[in-house]
């Protein structure tokens, strides 16, 4: 009997299924880690989706309110056009109301060529919007000219 071969021998006479088994255990091991990899990289792919998909969803939602606070400030805006508008033509029946009295007023004040006027009261009204029109161009044409004067800088050469 020898003393410290046995261990070895006792190695040794598992021989190839010995390492059969090991190579098994290995490529068992191998293949778990390999599908726990797969799991996790699985379960990552899943958590970035449900990520953007909230990030969309909250983009949608975003998306809603804006376009409902911009139909809201449309329907605003096309009241405040429609209430300018009425004003406008009750101010332009007041003035077709006046307008006779003025006529005749100007009559009085210089004998003749007032009949015109007299007839055609929708004249003066078309006059005043032009007038009304020339004094916004006016107005503009002298904001161009103050921002065009305005200097430019140090010249450059």
């Amino acid at each position: 009997m020898s003393y410290g071969h046995a261990s070895v021998t006792s190695d040794r006479s598992n021989g190839a299924a010995g390492v059969g088994a090991q190579l098994m255990d290995w490529r068992a091991s191998i293949a778990v880690e390999g599908s726990k990899r797969m799991q996790r990289n699985y379960e990552y792919k899943i958590a970035t989706l449900h990520s953007r998909v909230a990030t969309l969803e909250r983009e949608v939602e975003d998306g809603r309110e804006r376009e409902q606070k911009w139909v809201e400030g449309e329907a605003w805006e096309r009241a405040r056009e429609k209430e300018a508008e009425a004003l406008q033509t009750r101010v332009d029946n007041d003035e077709l109301r006046i307008l006779p009295d003025r006529c005749e007023e100007l009559e009085a004040g210089r004998a003749g060529g007032g009949q015109p006027l007299r007839l055609n009261p929708r004249s003066l009204i078309t006059l005043k919007k032009y007038k009304r029109k020339y004094e916004q161009a006016k107005m503009e044409l002298r904001s161009v000219k103050d921002i065009t004067a305005l200097p430019a800088g140090a010249p450059r050469g």
